[in-house]
């Protein structure tokens, strides 16, 4: 995910001072943990979301201020991932009675 107003938003904020988050799914609440996404990543990312979305993500991009060619893909994703921190929530491990961890869903 990313944040319209990038690190000065709160949300943003507060994950870094404490990345342990409860996602929600459905009625499903999953312990998580939050973290910004390497460079790389967030590139290969947000270039199949716009793949996957082209109206959506050039839509919502040039409303948060794109103005390149929205058929440019390339250049779409370049802009997404240097403007806006990417951050992805993963689920936490639980302990299990044994000692072990389980990932929960």
């Amino acid at each position: 995910m990313q944040s319209a107003y990038g690190r000065r938003s709160d949300w943003f904020a507060n994950i870094l001072v404490d990345p342990q988050v409860e996602a929600v799914v459905g009625a499903e609440r999953i312990p998580a943990r939050a973290f910004v996404v390497p460079a790389e990543e967030a590139r290969d990312v947000l270039a199949r979301y716009v793949r996957a979305h082209p109206l959506y993500g050039r839509a919502v991009s040039w409303w948060l201020g794109y103005r390149g060619r929205l058929g440019d893909d390339r250049s779409l994703t370049e802009w997404l991932a240097t403007s806006f921190t990417t951050v992805a929530i993963r689920p936490r491990p639980s302990p299990r009675p044994d000692g072990g961890v389980i990932l929960e869903r």
